[in-house]
């Protein structure tokens, strides 16, 4: 449960950084 709670602050910026990277292509 220790893992959830580090990686759900990181998926919103990836998840924004992918969107970045589509959008500029």
């Amino acid at each position: 449960m220790d893992n959830i709670l580090i990686i759900y602050p990181i998926l919103p910026i990836v998840f924004l950084n992918f969107i970045v990277v589509f959008h500029m292509r």
